[in-house]
Protein backbone atom coordinates (compact mmCIF):
# COMPACT_ATOMS: atom_id res chain seq x y z
CA UNK A 1 0.00 0.00 0.00
CA UNK A 2 2.51 2.08 0.89
CA UNK A 3 4.64 1.90 -2.70
CA UNK A 4 1.36 3.24 -4.34
CA UNK A 5 0.66 6.86 -4.90
CA UNK A 6 -1.24 7.92 -2.78
CA UNK A 7 -2.85 10.01 -5.50
CA UNK A 8 -3.74 7.35 -7.52
CA UNK A 9 -5.53 5.29 -3.99
CA UNK A 10 -7.80 8.38 -3.99
CA UNK A 11 -8.52 8.02 -7.99
CA UNK A 12 -9.36 4.58 -7.62
CA UNK A 13 -11.78 4.77 -4.58
CA UNK A 14 -13.38 7.66 -6.04
CA UNK A 15 -14.49 5.33 -8.77
CA UNK A 16 -16.64 3.15 -6.52
CA UNK A 17 -20.17 3.40 -5.46
CA UNK A 18 -20.43 4.58 -1.71
CA UNK A 19 -21.25 1.28 -0.38
CA UNK A 20 -17.60 -0.35 -1.58
CA UNK A 21 -15.96 3.01 -0.18
CA UNK A 22 -17.52 2.34 3.19
CA UNK A 23 -16.47 -1.25 2.93
CA UNK A 24 -12.94 -0.59 2.37
CA UNK A 25 -12.78 2.11 5.09
CA UNK A 26 -11.62 -0.91 7.15
CA UNK A 27 -8.61 -1.93 5.35
CA UNK A 28 -6.17 0.46 6.98
CA UNK A 29 -5.74 3.36 8.67
CA UNK A 30 -3.78 5.26 5.71
CA UNK A 31 -7.10 4.18 3.42
CA UNK A 32 -9.65 5.49 6.28
CA UNK A 33 -8.10 8.67 6.44
CA UNK A 34 -7.74 8.89 2.60
CA UNK A 35 -11.60 8.69 2.52
CA UNK A 36 -12.79 10.64 5.07
CA UNK A 37 -10.74 13.81 3.66
CA UNK A 38 -12.88 16.52 2.49
CA UNK A 39 -10.81 16.25 -0.65
CA UNK A 40 -11.38 13.00 -1.29
CA UNK A 41 -15.58 13.36 -0.45
CA UNK A 42 -15.62 16.50 -2.52
CA UNK A 43 -14.03 14.23 -6.06
CA UNK A 44 -16.13 11.51 -5.25
CA UNK A 45 -19.12 13.50 -5.25
CA UNK A 46 -17.81 15.29 -8.58
CA UNK A 47 -17.71 11.85 -10.42
CA UNK A 48 -21.01 10.69 -8.53
CA UNK A 49 -22.59 13.58 -9.93
CA UNK A 50 -21.58 13.23 -13.47
CA UNK A 51 -22.10 9.17 -13.22
CA UNK A 52 -26.27 9.04 -13.89
CA UNK A 53 -25.61 5.27 -12.71
CA UNK A 54 -24.92 6.71 -9.22
CA UNK A 55 -28.67 7.71 -8.34
CA UNK A 56 -30.92 6.38 -5.62
CA UNK A 57 -34.78 6.68 -5.88
CA UNK A 58 -36.26 7.30 -2.52
CA UNK A 59 -40.04 6.69 -1.68
CA UNK A 60 -41.67 6.86 1.82
CA UNK A 61 -43.95 4.36 3.33
CA UNK A 62 -47.13 5.01 4.48
CA UNK A 63 -46.90 4.87 8.51
CA UNK A 64 -49.13 4.62 11.21
CA UNK A 65 -49.23 6.44 13.99
CA UNK A 66 -46.11 5.85 16.75
CA UNK A 67 -44.50 3.56 14.17
CA UNK A 68 -40.88 4.66 12.72
CA UNK A 69 -40.35 6.15 9.12
CA UNK A 70 -39.64 3.61 6.34
CA UNK A 71 -38.01 4.48 3.14
CA UNK A 72 -38.35 2.77 0.08
CA UNK A 73 -35.05 2.61 -1.84
CA UNK A 74 -34.05 1.88 -5.30
CA UNK A 75 -30.80 1.68 -6.65
CA UNK A 76 -30.85 2.41 -10.36
CA UNK A 77 -27.07 1.12 -11.18
CA UNK A 78 -28.65 -2.38 -10.27
CA UNK A 79 -31.94 -2.45 -9.84
CA UNK A 80 -31.68 -3.64 -6.24
CA UNK A 81 -34.35 -2.14 -3.47
CA UNK A 82 -34.46 -2.22 0.47
CA UNK A 83 -36.56 -0.43 3.19
CA UNK A 84 -34.42 1.86 5.76
CA UNK A 85 -36.26 2.17 9.03
CA UNK A 86 -35.57 5.64 10.47
CA UNK A 87 -36.18 4.89 14.26
CA UNK A 88 -35.43 8.26 15.51
CA UNK A 89 -37.22 9.92 18.17
CA UNK A 90 -37.79 13.24 15.74
CA UNK A 91 -39.16 11.31 12.92
CA UNK A 92 -42.22 10.07 12.73
CA UNK A 93 -45.10 9.60 10.80
CA UNK A 94 -45.67 13.08 10.10
CA UNK A 95 -42.13 13.35 8.48
CA UNK A 96 -41.59 13.97 5.18
CA UNK A 97 -38.76 14.96 2.58
CA UNK A 98 -38.14 18.62 1.87
CA UNK A 99 -35.26 19.34 0.72
CA UNK A 100 -32.10 17.15 -1.72
CA UNK A 101 -29.07 18.56 -2.23
CA UNK A 102 -25.76 16.76 -3.00
CA UNK A 103 -26.90 13.45 -1.59
CA UNK A 104 -28.35 15.19 1.59
CA UNK A 105 -31.83 14.87 2.46
CA UNK A 106 -34.09 17.45 4.70
CA UNK A 107 -36.41 15.92 6.56
CA UNK A 108 -39.52 18.27 8.21
CA UNK A 109 -42.01 16.98 10.54
CA UNK A 110 -43.63 20.03 11.47
CA UNK A 111 -43.62 22.05 14.83
CA UNK A 112 -40.17 22.91 14.11
CA UNK A 113 -38.90 19.41 13.92
CA UNK A 114 -36.03 19.04 11.37
CA UNK A 115 -33.49 16.53 10.69
CA UNK A 116 -30.65 15.44 8.05
CA UNK A 117 -30.20 12.50 6.25
CA UNK A 118 -28.17 10.74 3.92
CA UNK A 119 -29.04 7.66 2.89
CA UNK A 120 -25.98 6.78 1.00
CA UNK A 121 -24.05 6.59 4.38
CA UNK A 122 -26.89 6.02 6.51
CA UNK A 123 -25.33 9.25 8.28
CA UNK A 124 -28.81 11.29 10.64
CA UNK A 125 -28.22 14.64 12.67
CA UNK A 126 -31.20 16.57 14.25
CA UNK A 127 -31.07 19.77 13.70
CA UNK A 128 -31.85 22.58 15.66
CA UNK A 129 -35.42 24.12 16.09
CA UNK A 130 -36.19 27.44 15.07
CA UNK A 131 -36.37 29.64 18.01
CA UNK A 132 -40.21 30.84 16.84
CA UNK A 133 -42.09 32.43 19.68
CA UNK A 134 -44.62 30.60 19.30
CA UNK A 135 -42.94 27.67 17.57
CA UNK A 136 -46.69 25.87 17.16
CA UNK A 137 -48.79 29.13 15.83
CA UNK A 138 -47.47 29.11 12.29
CA UNK A 139 -48.26 27.96 8.81
CA UNK A 140 -45.17 26.08 6.72
CA UNK A 141 -45.00 28.38 3.22
CA UNK A 142 -41.67 27.08 1.72
CA UNK A 143 -38.58 24.73 2.84
CA UNK A 144 -35.71 23.39 1.62
CA UNK A 145 -31.63 22.46 1.34
CA UNK A 146 -29.18 24.73 -0.07
CA UNK A 147 -25.17 24.50 -1.08
CA UNK A 148 -23.25 27.83 -0.65
CA UNK A 149 -20.18 27.23 -2.56
CA UNK A 150 -18.35 30.19 -1.23
CA UNK A 151 -18.28 28.91 2.21
CA UNK A 152 -18.90 25.36 1.47
CA UNK A 153 -21.85 25.08 3.56
CA UNK A 154 -24.83 23.54 3.53
CA UNK A 155 -28.25 26.44 4.52
CA UNK A 156 -32.03 25.33 5.19
CA UNK A 157 -33.95 27.96 4.43
CA UNK A 158 -37.76 28.14 6.02
CA UNK A 159 -40.11 30.27 4.99
CA UNK A 160 -43.53 30.53 7.46
CA UNK A 161 -47.02 32.68 7.93
CA UNK A 162 -47.91 33.79 11.47
CA UNK A 163 -50.54 35.20 12.39
CA UNK A 164 -49.20 39.00 12.09
CA UNK A 165 -46.12 38.40 9.58
CA UNK A 166 -44.28 36.03 6.85
CA UNK A 167 -40.91 35.14 8.15
CA UNK A 168 -37.60 33.67 6.87
CA UNK A 169 -35.28 31.95 8.75
CA UNK A 170 -31.86 30.35 7.90
CA UNK A 171 -29.78 27.72 9.71
CA UNK A 172 -26.28 27.47 8.41
CA UNK A 173 -24.81 23.92 8.94
CA UNK A 174 -21.41 25.04 10.13
CA UNK A 175 -22.78 27.05 13.31
CA UNK A 176 -25.92 25.73 14.02
CA UNK A 177 -27.45 28.79 14.40
CA UNK A 178 -30.83 30.27 13.06
CA UNK A 179 -30.81 33.70 11.67
CA UNK A 180 -33.92 35.38 10.44
CA UNK A 181 -33.89 37.32 7.22
CA UNK A 182 -35.58 40.69 8.01
CA UNK A 183 -35.99 41.34 3.86
CA UNK A 184 -39.02 39.12 3.42
CA UNK A 185 -40.25 39.77 0.22
CA UNK A 186 -44.20 40.18 -0.31
CA UNK A 187 -44.27 37.42 -2.81
CA UNK A 188 -42.99 34.79 -0.13
CA UNK A 189 -46.68 34.51 1.09
CA UNK A 190 -47.58 33.17 -2.40
CA UNK A 191 -45.47 30.32 -2.78
CA UNK A 192 -45.86 26.81 -1.32
CA UNK A 193 -43.84 23.78 -0.06
CA UNK A 194 -41.09 22.10 -1.74
CA UNK A 195 -37.70 24.25 -2.81
CA UNK A 196 -35.74 22.82 -5.65
CA UNK A 197 -31.87 23.68 -5.40
CA UNK A 198 -30.71 24.25 -8.94
CA UNK A 199 -27.68 26.60 -10.05
CA UNK A 200 -27.00 28.18 -6.63
CA UNK A 201 -30.35 28.97 -6.01
CA UNK A 202 -33.62 28.02 -4.06
CA UNK A 203 -36.78 27.72 -6.11
CA UNK A 204 -40.35 27.82 -5.08
CA UNK A 205 -43.34 27.88 -7.45
CA UNK A 206 -46.07 30.56 -7.22
CA UNK A 207 -49.14 29.43 -5.61
CA UNK A 208 -51.77 30.89 -7.89
CA UNK A 209 -49.62 31.66 -11.11
CA UNK A 210 -46.39 30.07 -12.73
CA UNK A 211 -43.84 32.65 -11.08
CA UNK A 212 -41.26 31.42 -9.60
CA UNK A 213 -39.71 33.08 -6.29
CA UNK A 214 -36.08 32.75 -6.23
CA UNK A 215 -33.51 32.52 -2.95
CA UNK A 216 -29.47 32.51 -4.13
CA UNK A 217 -27.89 30.93 -1.18
CA UNK A 218 -24.79 32.82 -1.54
CA UNK A 219 -26.13 36.16 -1.66
CA UNK A 220 -29.11 35.38 0.98
CA UNK A 221 -31.18 37.32 -2.03
CA UNK A 222 -34.47 36.43 -3.38
CA UNK A 223 -35.69 37.57 -6.97
CA UNK A 224 -39.19 36.66 -8.62
CA UNK A 225 -38.81 35.56 -11.91
CA UNK A 226 -41.51 35.89 -14.38
CA UNK A 227 -43.72 33.66 -15.27
CA UNK A 228 -43.47 31.65 -18.87
CA UNK A 229 -46.46 32.08 -21.95
CA UNK A 230 -47.56 28.38 -21.81
CA UNK A 231 -49.99 28.15 -25.41
CA UNK A 232 -51.46 24.89 -23.08
CA UNK A 233 -54.89 26.29 -21.96
CA UNK A 234 -56.27 25.51 -19.04
CA UNK A 235 -52.07 25.05 -17.24
CA UNK A 236 -51.03 23.02 -14.82
CA UNK A 237 -47.88 23.76 -13.91
CA UNK A 238 -44.41 22.28 -12.15
CA UNK A 239 -40.76 22.37 -11.08
CA UNK A 240 -38.00 19.74 -11.81
CA UNK A 241 -34.72 19.62 -12.04
CA UNK A 242 -32.82 18.23 -14.33
CA UNK A 243 -29.03 17.26 -13.78
CA UNK A 244 -28.74 20.48 -11.52
CA UNK A 245 -31.11 22.65 -13.56
CA UNK A 246 -34.32 24.05 -13.14
CA UNK A 247 -36.97 22.79 -15.42
CA UNK A 248 -40.71 23.79 -15.69
CA UNK A 249 -43.50 21.98 -17.06
CA UNK A 250 -46.75 22.97 -18.57
CA UNK A 251 -49.52 19.95 -18.75
CA UNK A 252 -53.42 19.96 -18.66
CA UNK A 253 -56.22 17.40 -17.65
CA UNK A 254 -57.53 17.49 -21.55
CA UNK A 255 -54.14 16.82 -23.21
CA UNK A 256 -51.92 13.94 -23.19
CA UNK A 257 -48.79 16.24 -23.52
CA UNK A 258 -46.36 17.89 -21.40
CA UNK A 259 -44.08 20.74 -22.76
CA UNK A 260 -40.82 20.92 -20.38
CA UNK A 261 -38.98 23.94 -20.63
CA UNK A 262 -35.38 24.50 -18.82
CA UNK A 263 -33.21 27.44 -17.29
CA UNK A 264 -29.96 28.09 -18.87
CA UNK A 265 -27.75 30.42 -16.43
CA UNK A 266 -25.57 32.92 -18.26
CA UNK A 267 -23.12 35.04 -16.70
CA UNK A 268 -25.24 35.88 -13.39
CA UNK A 269 -28.31 34.89 -11.07
CA UNK A 270 -29.97 37.90 -12.57
CA UNK A 271 -29.69 36.62 -15.93
CA UNK A 272 -31.26 33.08 -17.72
CA UNK A 273 -32.87 31.85 -20.10
CA UNK A 274 -35.69 29.33 -20.81
CA UNK A 275 -34.82 26.94 -23.33
CA UNK A 276 -37.82 24.33 -24.43
CA UNK A 277 -36.15 20.77 -23.89
CA UNK A 278 -39.20 18.49 -24.99
CA UNK A 279 -42.49 17.86 -25.36
CA UNK A 280 -43.78 14.66 -23.02
CA UNK A 281 -46.63 12.18 -24.60
CA UNK A 282 -47.75 11.35 -21.50
CA UNK A 283 -51.43 11.51 -20.07
CA UNK A 284 -50.33 11.42 -16.11
CA UNK A 285 -49.31 13.80 -13.83
CA UNK A 286 -46.07 12.80 -13.43
CA UNK A 287 -42.45 14.18 -12.03
CA UNK A 288 -39.22 14.58 -13.83
CA UNK A 289 -36.56 12.57 -11.96
CA UNK A 290 -33.60 12.74 -13.73
CA UNK A 291 -31.95 10.85 -16.94
CA UNK A 292 -31.32 6.80 -17.16
CA UNK A 293 -28.38 4.93 -17.84
CA UNK A 294 -28.88 6.44 -21.44
CA UNK A 295 -29.86 10.06 -21.66
CA UNK A 296 -32.41 10.07 -23.86
CA UNK A 297 -34.80 8.35 -21.24
CA UNK A 298 -35.96 10.26 -18.24
CA UNK A 299 -37.10 8.77 -15.41
CA UNK A 300 -40.56 10.06 -14.50
CA UNK A 301 -42.97 9.47 -11.45
CA UNK A 302 -46.57 9.65 -11.77
CA UNK A 303 -47.94 9.30 -8.01
CA UNK A 304 -47.68 6.69 -5.85
CA UNK A 305 -45.78 3.24 -6.49
CA UNK A 306 -45.28 4.44 -9.75
CA UNK A 307 -41.88 4.83 -12.19
CA UNK A 308 -41.67 5.27 -15.41
CA UNK A 309 -38.94 5.45 -18.36
CA UNK A 310 -40.05 7.62 -21.31
CA UNK A 311 -37.48 8.26 -24.41
CA UNK A 312 -37.45 11.44 -25.33
CA UNK A 313 -36.35 10.26 -29.70
CA UNK A 314 -38.96 7.55 -29.65
CA UNK A 315 -41.52 9.32 -27.61
CA UNK A 316 -43.01 6.42 -25.57
CA UNK A 317 -43.59 5.64 -22.22
CA UNK A 318 -42.69 2.38 -20.15
CA UNK A 319 -43.54 1.81 -16.83
CA UNK A 320 -40.62 0.33 -14.37
CA UNK A 321 -42.04 -2.05 -11.64
CA UNK A 322 -41.45 -1.48 -8.16
CA UNK A 323 -41.67 -4.29 -5.08
CA UNK A 324 -45.41 -4.87 -5.30
CA UNK A 325 -45.58 -5.16 -1.28
CA UNK A 326 -44.62 -1.74 -1.03
CA UNK A 327 -47.45 0.44 0.72
CA UNK A 328 -46.03 3.73 -0.41
CA UNK A 329 -47.04 7.50 0.18
CA UNK A 330 -48.47 9.21 -2.31
CA UNK A 331 -45.86 12.04 -2.36
CA UNK A 332 -43.72 11.93 -5.42
CA UNK A 333 -40.50 10.25 -4.55
CA UNK A 334 -36.95 11.81 -4.42
CA UNK A 335 -33.70 10.90 -7.38
CA UNK A 336 -30.61 10.93 -4.73
CA UNK A 337 -27.57 11.49 -5.78
CA UNK A 338 -24.87 9.17 -4.03
CA UNK A 339 -22.26 11.00 -1.64
CA UNK A 340 -20.57 10.66 1.18
CA UNK A 341 -21.24 13.98 2.03
CA UNK A 342 -22.08 15.09 6.21
CA UNK A 343 -21.66 18.01 7.87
Amino acid sequence: MAQIPEDLIAEIHQRLPVKSVIRFRCLSKSLCSIIDSPKFVNSHLHRSSENINRRKVILQHMSLKNEPRRFHVIDMNNGEEEDITLEKPSVDMWTEIYGNCNGLLLLYGGSCKFSLWNPSNREYMNLPGCPLKTPNDYRLIGLGLGYDDSTRDYKVVFMLSTPNENQVWILGMRLKIWRRIEDCPDSVGLCVGYGYFADGSLNWLGLCRPDILAFDVTKETFQVLPQLFSPIKPVLTDLHVLEGCLCISFSSIFLPRADIYIRKKNDGFDQFTWEQFCSIEEPRIFKILGFLKSRNKILLSHGRNKLASYDVEEKSCGNIEIDNGCNLSSRFPILCTESLEWV
